[in-house]
């Protein structure tokens, strides 16, 4: 998963160095820019505001370090939820619940985060059944541990990620034909863009993102005034800059656009 992680960053680092110097991007990185952030309407930001928006969210992302201090961390994530052990004590009002009912545990025993310390009443996310009922199968937002109210938990499921999904986007063997190669099929497909939502859906950055349908068409044609707080826009703007540095491009003609049609960038 370090692999993964280093990538999501990579990508967010090179869409961060690119809007720092806007007016010096190659044309179709400029057009890709246009297509998920720059839809305005009249009474809506002006550009230079837009832009100074999409530069801090993709500088956030960016300058994430990791450290070897958990208890200073911003962020914890976990590979797995093999940490949860299980208590003695029945379920008691002190434990945290979440939306799923009382009964999907069944006999109510409490689970204990072994390395935060934080009590919960229910089966640990990643240890639940992929039944179909899951939001997000591979992720979940655990409450702040006792000892760090500010801080965001969260667990990747790693045991329910498929196994061929490990790959790398910059690796060059990007398992599908370039006639078949999308933006949305890279969306769905690897596991980095996934941990960039991973970042922009947590409270990191609550306040100023909202999800939206990971399908490329339907993402370029949101209301105009979503674009600019649409988290798989901006994972999107960083895709677009990773494979501009494999010598791939978003193909500029209305049907490319439409469906996210990646091509080589040409000689």
């Amino acid at each position: 998963m370090r692999r993964n992680l280093d990538e999501a960053l990579g990508m967010a680092r090179l869409a961060y160095e690119g809007l720092q110097n806007f007016e010096m991007l190659p044309a179709h990185l400029k057009f890709g820019y246009r297509i998920l952030f720059q839809r305005l309407e009249r009474g809506q930001q002006n550009p230079t505001e837009e832009l100074n928006i999409v530069t801090r969210t993709m500088r956030k992302i960016a300058t994430l370090t990791e450290t070897s201090r958990p208890a200073s961390a911003a962020m914890i994530i976990f590979c797995d939820d093999s940490r949860w052990e299980r208590e003695g004590n029945r379920v008691n009002v002190d434990v945290h619940r979440t939306r799923w009912k009382p009964d999907r545990d069944s006999d109510e025993r409490v689970w204990v985060d072994s390395v935060l310390g934080t009590r919960w009443a229910e089966t640990p996310y990643c240890r639940q059944p992929f039944d179909g009922e899951l939001e997000n199968p591979y992720m979940y937002y655990y409450p702040s541990p006792p000892n760090n109210p500010d801080q965001v938990v969260v667990s990747f499921c790693g045991n329910q990620w498929p196994e061929n999904s490990w790959d790398l986007i910059h690796d060059g063997d990007l398992s599908m034909p370039i006639d078949a190669l999308t933006m949305h099929n890279l969306r769905g497909t690897f596991l980095s863009p996934e941990l960039l939502s991973m970042f922009l859906n947590s409270n990191l950055f609550s306040d100023e993102m909202r999800g939206d349908s990971l399908d490329w068409p339907q993402v370029i044609q949101v209301r105009r005034q979503q674009q600019i707080r649409s988290r798989e826009n901006y994972i999107f703007f960083a895709i677009q800059f990773l494979v501009d540095h494999m010598g791939l491009m978003l193909e500029p003609v209305p049907d490319g656009v439409l469906n996210g049609k990646v091509i080589w960038k040409p000689t």
